[in-house]
């Protein structure tokens, strides 16, 4: 889902026939997909399920992406040394385990 940049609102015309049209994102050989059914109310659910599903997985995307800057802070970089690393990100690192874990 996160190669897909969109998923047409509309069904679409495709060499005579109703389709689903999705946008890929750059990076791809073909930029959009077609997918076709001669069953119309099939291709109406794969519709709605298409778009519902890339709706909920770009905003969960979203979410998790917010959830790393709080957690690691926008300058978070595995690679650096500790030197390099912000103060901020290296407290949260370095935190001491809890007292309930064994490791």
């Amino acid at each position: 889902m996160d190669q897909i940049e969109d998923v047409c609102a509309d069904l679409q015309t495709v060499k005579g026939e109703n389709a689903i049209v999705v946008k890929l994102r750059d990076g791809f050989k073909e930029p959009r997909i077609s997918l076709t059914n001669s069953d119309e109310i099939s291709l109406k659910e794969w519709h709605t399920s298409l778009r519902t599903a890339h709706k909920v997985s770009s905003e969960l995307l979203q979410r998790m992406g917010r959830k790393a800057i709080k957690i690691y802070g926008v300058n978070h970089d595995p690679m650096l040394s500790e030197v390099d690393r912000p103060a901020s990100v290296s407290k949260y690192m370095n935190r001491a385990s809890s007292v309930d874990s064994t490791v």
